[in-house]
């Protein structure tokens, strides 16, 4: 067992309610415009959700669907339908869309802290496990932004305790009966945690059979409990809608397969027994699937920078802090040397997640590995307090305060970079990924509309449709009746609604339309013309070296150009 030290002992309870109400602040503070903009998912949420809430179909005019179509997907319902409810309350705004998300994220924080003090009887390391979740980089990032994996994970780590309450708590049928619900809200949230929930499950099941004494007529009640919940999965299993839909993003789908045929093009002159025992299809596949569980493990990514920033972190900063990866490892490597039982379930839990996630292509994938946050913020603290345990030992009390002030400066420094370059750098450098000027367009043609018979947006213009519905409010019985899709590749977009379309414009020909409004680019502007708005993203600060120099200039990047016919 994990000893208890006097560290924090004194004022637990205060630093309990600061992480608590730091991990809020930090979540909800300028929620609806930091990020400045909605994402394409995200917009796509919220729309769909307004739709609920105003005719209870979708936008595609089904009621109250399972899955919810959009562009080339289908979205998992729960995040939806909880954005439904948040709309209700808070209006159609961008605050709405990712409340449900930063809930689910602070409540994360204090479930964490309420499972780790299960499991170990240590308030002193579920503190310090509360705060390391409460500022870590992807959970923080994910939180602000409406990401279903983050609710599926809340929803996974609700489960997860209440699991644990049953097993230490005489076994209590309702904890059970509770948490299978927890676990499978996840299954419907996201879809890798449509695997990884019921593995998870299984597996602490697994680990705990010795000590979960029910009579078997309540086991056989709880496994009918759980089948019952999930026949709706296994129904839509082989639909387009269903898990058979994501089988282009797994690595024996169509896109690796054709790339295992190319490469067995050019094996033609090996004598054919070779190429049919170690070059066929099946082997290739197996490989590349080899290949994607060393690549899973990618360091760069989780704790040096994560990637190019945008969709899944502020580009200069790793899913966590650089200090986690000694914090972690030596967590882990305590937990196997004293032989911590209780955290065996997590070390096994991470080896799930590689098997699992690497399943899929472009592993590693911030968003298809976010369910091993939990376990690697676990071993993180674990560490980190085990360190400090450590420290405290040395007698020599000057020692001891230097070696505490490092770790304190080494942590704070750390997340304060991280906030810095999210509030600042992240605002402008990845400020396209979040379409903030497409708030005020949309604005724009709702107050213009009433004067035009058509409007034309430009098929080269980057204007996402999803994002005119929700900033407009448009009225989602009007769009049900008016809308036309069209399927490109396998992009599935809109073609026309109400007076919008979306099309080529040939100016020669469509200027000769009468009162029209017309969207583009300035790379497609009708010559002879100018736009009657602009519309940009904001301006950000450019840095070049220059024959040695430091040069600094102030850019502004135009998006979107109007223009009306005359």
């Amino acid at each position: 067992m994990v000893k208890n030290t006097y560290l924090f002992d004194r004022y637990h309870l205060l630093f309990l309610i600061v992480v608590f109400l730091f991990a809020f602040v930090l979540r909800f503070y300028q929620l609806g415009s930091l990020p400045q903009g909605l994402s394409q998912d995200e917009s796509a949420i919220g729309y769909n959700a307004y739709s609920i809430l105003q005719t209870s179909k979708d936008e595609h005019g089904i009621t109250l669907p399972l899955y919810f179509k959009s562009f080339n997907d289908f979205k998992m319902p729960s995040y939806i339908y909880l954005t439904a409810i948040s709309e209700k309350v808070f209006g159609l705004n961008e605050f709405a869309v990712r409340f449900p998300s930063a809930l689910f994220g602070f409540l994360s924080v204090i479930f964490l802290y309420l499972l780790v003090y299960e499991i170990s009887k240590n308030k002193n390391l579920s503190l310090l496990t509360a705060l390391f979740l409460a500022i870590n980089p992807w959970q923080l990032f994910f939180s602000r932004t409406a990401y279903e994996v983050n609710v599926a994970l809340s929803f996974i780590l609700i489960g997860l305790y209440l699991f644990m309450l049953g097993v230490r708590r005489r076994n209590q049928l309702l904890l059970f009966f509770i948490a299978i619900v927890f676990f499978v809200l996840a299954m419907y949230t996201y879809n890798v945690t449509r695997i990884m929930s019921p593995l998870i499950l299984l597996m602490y099941v697994y680990f705990y059979r010795n000590k979960i004494i029910l009579p078997n007529s309540k086991k056989v009640f709880l496994g009918i409990w759980f089948l019952l919940l999930i026949i709706p999965f296994f129904l839509t299993f082989k639909n387009g809608s269903g898990f058979s839909n994501q089988e282009n993003v797994l690595v024996f789908g169509s896109v690796n397969q054709a790339q295992a045929i190319e490469f067995k093009s050019y094996l033609l002159a090996l004598p054919k027994p070779l190429t049919l025992l170690f070059f066929n299809k099946d082997v290739l596949l197996f490989v590349e699937y080899l290949k994607n569980i060393i690549n899973s493990l990618s360091v760069s990514l989780y704790f040096v920078s994560s990637g190019n920033g945008g969709n899944a972190g502020v580009g200069n900063v790793g899913l966590f802090y650089l200090f986690d990866l000694p914090f972690l490892l030596f967590g882990i490597y305590l937990t196997c040397k004293r032989r911590i039982t209780y955290f065996y379930p997590f070390i096994a839990w991470i080896l799930l997640e590689i098997i699992v996630v690497s399943i899929s292509i472009e592993v590693p994938h911030a968003t298809r590995s976010y369910t091993i946050l939990l376990p690697f913020i676990l071993f993180s603290a674990f560490g980190c307090y085990s360190l400090l345990e450590i420290i405290q030992k040395y007698k020599k009390p000057f020692l001891k305060n230097i070696l505490l002030f490092l770790v304190i400066l080494v942590v704070g420094y750390s997340f304060l970079y991280f906030i810095v370059s999210y509030t600042t750098q992240f605002q402008y450098k990845y400020t396209s990924w979040w379409r903030p000027e497409e708030k005020p367009l949309a604005l724009y043609l709702k107050n213009e509309q009433g004067n035009y018979n058509s409007i034309i947006i430009d098929s080269s213009a980057p204007l996402i449709y999803t994002s005119l519905l929700f900033y407009q409010a448009y009225p989602p019985s009007v769009f049900q009746g008016s809308s036309v899709y069209q399927k490109d590749s396998l992009f599935t977009n809109i073609s026309r609604f109400g007076k919008y379309s979306l099309e080529t414009i040939d100016w020669s020909k469509d200027l000769q339309m009468s009162n029209t409004l017309f969207v583009t680019t300035d790379k497609n502007s009708p010559p002879g013309l100018s736009p009657i708005a602009t519309f940009s993203l904001p301006t950000r600060p450019v840095v070049l070296s220059i024959d040695n120099q430091i040069v600094q200039y102030p850019t502004t990047e135009k998006i979107f150009e109007v223009y009306k016919s005359e």
